[in-house]
């Protein structure tokens, strides 16, 4: 989830959250999911290990949660010199899914 400075525009923040809600909705029941916010660097908001179930419902409620809580910050990006928007290690690099972290930008 982007939660940088960019996101306090007008409307663009609960666009976001919309968004993401629905891409939970239409996990499927073997999808795997975690959520991560970035700003100035990549933060870890429910890793892939956390559980609160083994029960898909439950750990999309967790998301659900934590997501509700996030906001977005003043903090402003640095690109240069990374792949995608912080220095750590892509997470789903090495998941077997193919994806990057953020769909629209290239590694």
């Amino acid at each position: 989830m982007d939660a940088s400075a960019s996101m306090q525009r007008s409307g663009l923040w609960q666009q976001a959250v919309r968004r993401a809600e629905q891409a939970l909705a239409d996990l499927d029941e073997h999808d795997q999911v975690a959520l991560f916010a970035f700003a100035d660097s990549l933060r870890t908001v429910v890793n892939w290990d956390s559980r609160a179930s083994d029960e898909r419902g439950s750990r999309r409620a967790l998301i659900r949660r934590e997501l509700a809580r996030l906001r977005p910050t003043w903090a402003t990006p640095n690109w240069a010199g990374r792949c995608g928007p912080w220095r750590t290690p892509c997470p789903m690099r090495g998941r077997g899914s193919g994806r990057s972290c953020l769909p629209d930008r290239a590694h």
